[in-house]
């Protein structure tokens, strides 16, 4: 397997501990070379002793399992489906400068909301928030600061700026692997969820609003993806443009260890993106790690770019996020981190990523190697 197995116990370790301390209902934590798709950890919790389907007594054990209400059986790294949050952003973010729908030093008024009218009755306002006051933000300071109105304008318009549209969104998405399986070389592994204006007509008996494309431009809505999906379109981001295919098997052997067939990356596409965007896009999210929304990581000593995300499903419900990577020169790191529950993403998931990527450094990287960062 890919699994580094010192890597694996302390992020389980981890993710248990917060997972305790945060009194989370599940989490999730994957860990993947962004130049190659390997699975260096992979992470869900609750978890379960899996040597019980092995022993002959433990029919008793087993069905507790099968009972369990925290569903330790549900992997809900490749299963788990979850409003993104602002981890969503940074894809926006990019769908918006290939589609030129905006200059990405063009400065947005970012204020604590914005009020639109009913598309069918005008008389009718609708307040969609921000989490405060930006100003005045370009895309870079978008990202940092996470602005919610930033992504209302480029998503579905606001003050001039036509935004992509629910459709284009959709596209862009599925193109980074969102909405669809990513032939993972395991079982179980769910599509997600994009909506679209025909589903909710479908399912709903409801017309799409502009107010739809709002909640899905800040990952909110009915806007579904997996922790694994978010790891392998960071991966975009880090590797330059590929979405790899994450995979966890290096090599078959047969039992006198002879290797009978390696494995090797699956690219499911290429160039997906210029050069120029995924340089203001890691802009923004290098920016969120040294002076912006996560706090977190302000400290933190190496070229890191971080996206935090915190979705509320509903007032007991909230999915707190982290996903970025350490971009080591030989194989740039993803660490996606979800739990469900805490206050957010910065306080609940970064500061999981951060004893592990702290750990990362000191074990894996090589002191006589400097020139890897």
């Amino acid at each position: 397997l890919e699994i580094d197995s010192d890597l694996q116990k302390h992020l389980y370790e981890s993710l248990e501990r917060s997972r305790q301390v945060h009194k989370a209902t599940g989490a999730s934590g994957i860990i993947i070379e962004a130049k190659t798709g390997a699975i260096l950890a992979q992470v869900s919790l609750p978890s379960f002793d899996a040597s019980l389907f092995l022993q002959p007594q433990a029919s008793t054990k087993i069905r507790e399992l099968l009972n369990d209400e925290t569903k330790p059986l549900f992997n809900r790294t490749l299963q788990g489906l979850y409003p993104p949050g602002s981890t969503i952003k940074p894809f926006l973010a990019l769908a918006a400068l290939e589609e030129q729908i905006i200059d990405p030093e063009k400065k947005v008024s970012t204020p604590l909301a914005i009020f639109v009218p009913n598309e069918y009755n005008p008389s009718i306002i609708y307040r969609f928030p921000d989490w405060r006051d930006h100003g005045y933000l370009n895309m870079a300071e978008a990202l940092a600061w996470s602005s919610n109105v930033y992504f209302y304008t480029i998503g579905g318009g606001y003050q001039g700026v036509k935004g992509l549209g629910i459709e284009r969104i959709v596209e862009w998405l599925r193109k980074f692997g969102f909405g669809r399986a990513l032939a993972m070389d395991a079982s179980g592994e769910a599509q997600g969820f994009l909506p679209t204006p025909s589903w909710k007509e479908r399912t709903k008996d409801e017309p799409w609003t502009l107010g739809d494309t709002y909640h899905v431009a800040i990952g909110q809505g009915d806007l579904l993806v997996t922790p694994l999906q978010v790891a392998a379109a960071t991966a975009v981001i880090a590797n330059g443009g590929t979405l790899l295919a994450p995979h966890i098997v290096r090599e078959l052997r047969l039992r006198d260890r002879e290797i009978i067939e390696e494995k090797t990356s699956k690219v499911l596409a290429t160039n997906l993106v210029d050069d120029k965007s995924l340089e203001v896009i890691r802009e923004g999210m290098k920016q969120a790690i040294k002076r912006g929304t996560i706090s977190t990581f302000y400290s933190f000593q190496g070229p890191l770019y971080g996206k935090t995300g915190t979705a509320q499903a509903s007032k007991s419900r909230i999915y707190s996020w982290f996903t970025g990577f350490l971009d080591l020169k030989n194989s740039p790191i993803v660490v996606t981190i979800m739990l469900e529950g805490g206050q957010g993403g910065d306080s609940t998931a970064a500061p999981v990523a951060r004893e592990i990527l702290e750990w990362y450094q000191k074990e894996r990287v090589p002191i006589e190697d400097p020139d890897n960062f």
